[in-house]
This record gives C-alpha cells, sequence and structure tokens, in this order.
C-alpha cells in the first residue's frame, strides 16, 4: 500500500553516518537492514500477494531502523507472535508499515517523554496489529490532522482490497492514540480468496 518514505531514508542514513564516524560494530547490521528494506519495497511490492512471514520480516526491519534513527528519544517496542501454521498464509506487501509510519509521523515528536508500541499476533489463519504511540490531542497540532487523513485512507484501502475480511478500530485515551487492524488472513490453499479483491 506504501513505498518508502525519502524522509525516512535521509534520516537512516544521517543516522548510519554518525555510526560510521564513530566505528561502531552496528553499523554492518544497519545497513543489512536497509538493503532488505529496500529490496522489500522495490520488488515485493510488485507481487500481488507475500506470505505473512514476509511481511512480518519487513516490518522488523522498519522498526530496527526507527530504532536506529530515534535512538533513545523515543521508546519503541516490538513485540511480535506468529505461529508455524499461520506464517505461511497470504497478505497484501507492504500492508502493515504504514500503520507504524503513521505512528512515528504522528507520535515521535509530541509529548515529553513518547512511545512507539507495536504488537504483532498472528494464529489459527487470523492476523491482529495493534499499534500505540503518543500524541498531541491540540486541535492545531498540524500532525494530528495528519493521522487522521492518513488513518481514514487506510480505511478506504482496507475495504477495497478486503471487504468483510478485516475491522479496523482506534481510540484516543490520555494522550495516546491506539489503532486496532484485524485480518482473516488468505490461506495458501485457497488462492480463490483473492478472487474479486486484487
Amino acid at each position: 500500500m506504501a513505498g518508502t518514505d525519502p524522509h525516512f531514508l535521509i534520516n537512516v542514513i544521517s543516522s548510519m553516518a554518525e555510526l560510521a564516524r564513530q566505528k561502531s560494530e552496528h553499523l554492518e547490521g544497519a545497513l543489512m537492514q536497509l538493503s532488505d528494506l529496500l529490496l522489500y519495497t522495490t520488488y515485493q511490492s510488485q507481487a500481488e500477494r507475500v506470505t505473512l512471514q514476509q511481511e512480518a520480516d519487513h516490518l522488523r526491519n522498519f522498526m530496527a531502523l526507527q530504532k536506529l534513527r530515534f535512538a533513545t528519544s523515543v521508546r519503541i517496542d516490538l513485540d511480535m507472535h506468529i505461529d508455524a501454521d499461520t506464517a505461511g498464509y497470504f497478505l497484501e506487501p507492504l500492508l502493515l508499515v504504514p500503520f507504524v509510519a503513521h505512528a512515528f509521523n504522528c507520535g515521535a515528536t509530541s509529548l515529553a517523554e513518547p512511545f512507539i508500541n507495536v504488537r504483532l499476533a498472528a494464529t489459527a489463519g487470523k492476523l491482529t496489529l495493534t499499534v500505540e504511540n503518543t500524541y498531541d490531542p491540540d486541535p492545531f497540532n498540524a500532525t494530528d490532522g495528519h493521522w487522521g487523513a492518513g488513518l481514514e485512507n487506510l480505511r478506504t484501502q482496507l475495504s477495497l482490497k478486503y471487504p468483510q475480511k478485516h475491522s479496523l478500530i482506534s481510540a484516543e485515551k490520555d494522550n495516546a492514540f491506539q489503532v486496532r487492524f484485524e485480518l482473516i488472513l488468505p490461506n495458501p490453499e485457497n488462492p480463490q480468496y483473492f478472487t474479486g479483491i486484487m
């Protein structure tokens, strides 16, 4: 559903330049993560569908690079549990990262102690993604409107791609914004799931 944000790339490369100046042992790993991320967004994004495991690995790389970018200025947590049987189920490429990217765009610079919490669970052919982030409830804050527009765009695309096979719920509480996305995953043994919706 989305490619790689140039602003994100610029910030990640700047963080890697700092690692190079420090002669950090973490530079090689970060470069490989960026390489994998770019390969995925360039080539896998052209596929009609990918496995959940492929998409989860892409999300993990994205989160790792965000941790590099923000260092200790944002508390970032990723919790991922995917059972072996469900890992091979299908979904559209680049489906999950937009939820997390919007959380970073709208929550990483808000308030005094920003956090981004991401939970991905998949079992028995069902995926649940929960993203929670700090946010500024001030209606005059520009990023607040950006998040709303971004979420509505995702909601529209999901309605077209996965009609009656997903749910998307958002809620605000105590300067935190949470999005919960659930999806019945296409079974590898049932390619007809995609008929008429892909």
